[in-house]
């Protein structure tokens, strides 16, 4: 835990200079590191997430090939992501592909062209 709150701590420092952008986006990054190391998972098997200002919608800010890829908003019922924002309780689902759930990200190739299809997910 100590690991994730130095993290947190470098992120809020990034925040403060004048390269933010920058500093925000190698913390984020790191965060990502931190997880896919933690837990032995490969790169695009971590997906952080961000809201905006008005916290109405949210985005992916890593993996980095997902930036752009659209936005959930915030009171959508069928995102696990959504949800975890709006109640701010985690989940564990072993079958999210029996689960109802927002399949958007799902069909998005990633950088060696491969679609894979989510089957267990960790959120918090």
């Amino acid at each position: 835990m100590a690991d994730i709150n130095e993290l947190i701590g470098k992120l809020t420092i990034a925040t403060k200079k004048d390269d933010a952008k920058e500093r925000f986006k190698t913390v984020i990054n790191e965060i990502a590191a931190f997880y896919t190391d933690s837990l032995s998972l490969n790169e695009h098997e971590v997906g952080i997430f961000l809201a905006d200002k008005e916290k109405a919608v949210l985005s992916f800010a890593c993996p980095e090939y997902l930036v752009n890829a659209g936005m959930i908003p915030v009171t959508s019922t069928e995102a696990f992501t959504a949800s975890i924002f709006r109640t701010g309780r985690g989940i564990i689902e072993n079958n999210i592909q029996q689960q109802k759930h927002l399949s958007l990200f799902e069909i998005i190739r990633t950088p060696e062209g491969k679609i894979k299809l989510i089957w267990k997910m960790l959120g918090a």
